[in-house]
């Protein structure tokens, strides 16, 4: 097993005995959000998820995989002027 996905599930399960998360902040590849990071999003339940995204069609299929969740903002933020390129912020809630 490499050493990254070593210190991701050991960063990852250190969160296993604490009683509630209150915030992620998710800044994926252009690919979005990989499966194992939503089942790990679904497990954790945070009360909010931030997710900066490149790419505007991956956010809107990683939005769709997080059922649980309400998005309450997004925020287009153009870092990169003369391209089209486009990072986008989105601020989630949990539902009830």
């Amino acid at each position: 097993m490499s050493q990254r996905k070593q210190s991701r599930r050991d960063f990852l399960g250190a969160s296993a005995g604490v009683a509630a998360v209150a915030s992620v902040l998710a800044d994926p590849p252009r690919a979005g959000l990989g499966k194992p990071v939503v089942k790990e999003l679904e497990r954790l339940a945070p009360l909010r998820v931030t997710i900066v995204s490149c790419d505007p069609a991956t956010l809107a299929r990683d939005l769709r995989r997080l059922p649980n969740y309400v998005l309450e903002r997004v925020q287009p933020v153009d870092l990169f002027p003369q391209t089209s390129h486009v990072e986008t912020v989105a601020l989630l809630k949990r539902l009830s």
